[in-house]
């Protein structure tokens, strides 16, 4: 993530999120990702669905609720690609961007 993006452009770390990945592999994920840091906005069904479960895994991460619901591997996947989640010492953990999305 370029924070100095951030600082140039004075956006929220999650909107600065949203335009790097319009110029990396993920943006065809920009609805999916969208949805999940803005829940308020109008998505399709299936973005809204797939979001209110990433927005879950999320929770379930920042709370160390890892052993009582175990993390699909294709979710905590998603989650990395779209910056939201990092690894550390082989655990999950939230990015500030994660973090942002949740509150």
């Amino acid at each position: 993530m370029d924070n100095k993006l951030a600082e140039k452009a004075e956006l929220p770390l999650y909107r600065t999120l949203l335009l790097v990945r319009l110029r990396g592999k993920a943006a065809p994920m920009l609805p999916l990702l969208k949805a999940i840091v803005e829940p308020a906005i109008y998505t399709a069904p299936a973005d809204r669905d797939r979001a209110i479960i990433l927005r879950w895994v999320l929770r379930d991460i920042k709370s160390s609720r890892l052993k009582m619901s175990p993390i699909d591997q294709h979710d905590l996947r998603d989650l990395i690609d779209m910056g939201l989640v990092e690894m550390r010492n082989d655990a999950p953990a939230l990015t500030n961007a994660g973090v942002n999305a949740i509150r």
